[in-house]
């Protein structure tokens, strides 16, 4: 009878074998998983920058650190066109030169009667603060260049006070301003400030009581 164990290969041979199989076996798995990875980053379409329809999708979506990007001139020019009317009449006026200012110091006695004035244009515009230590009669109006042919016009009369803000704008060729009346006992400095479009600011009368 033949041995029949006489054929089998040895027990160090197998497990070599085994060995060399799985070895195999891991490369092809590692081959296989690492493929997609290199063919992504190889790509010629794959990128990892933000596309403008995303940074505008971002935007929308209001991302924290968005800012809306500027109209184009032409589409405010658009906006305009279509939410713009003229001004009304009289609102605006242009000039060659610059506007005037002018500080004056007015001194008055006990009952004294002063007038100053601004001569103006129709459409001239001024604005004015007037102070005086002592309570005064106030009469502001205005005188065409024509007077008495044509009426004076007021535009503030009063009494016991002390101060005066506001403006003026001519609607006819004159003079406009202020008429004082010293009505305390003691003698005053009136300090008078104007700024704006007029001809001269002088004293136009004066009465000593």
């Amino acid at each position: 009878m033949s041995d029949s164990t006489g054929n089998a290969p040895p027990p160090r041979s197998i497990w070599k074998a085994t060995v060399g199989a799985v070895i195999v076996a891991a490369l092809f798995l590692f081959i296989v998983i690492r493929a997609p990875d290199r063919s992504a980053a190889t790509s010629p379409v794959a990128t990892t920058s933000e596309t403008p329809a995303a940074g505008a999708a971002a935007t929308a979506a209001g991302e924290p650190n968005a800012e809306p990007a500027a109209a184009p001139a032409d589409d405010l020019a658009a906006i305009m066109e279509g939410n713009i009317r003229a001004a009304e009449e009289g609102v605006q006026k242009s000039y060659p030169s610059a506007y005037k200012s002018d500080v004056v110091k007015i001194a008055m006695a006990p009952s004294e009667e002063v007038e100053f004035k601004a001569h103006m244009q129709p459409g001239d515009t001024l604005v004015y603060s007037w102070t005086s230590p002592q309570p005064l009669y106030v009469d502001m109006h205005g005188e065409p260049f024509t007077y008495p042919e044509e009426p004076a016009v007021r535009y503030e009369e009063l009494d016991g006070v002390s101060s005066g803000n506001g403006w003026v704008t001519a609607t006819f060729p004159g003079k406009n301003g202020w008429f004082w009346l010293n009505t305390s006992e003691e003698s005053i400095i009136i300090e008078l400030k104007v700024s704006g479009f007029y001809e001269e600011l002088e004293e136009v009368y004066r009465k000593a009581p």
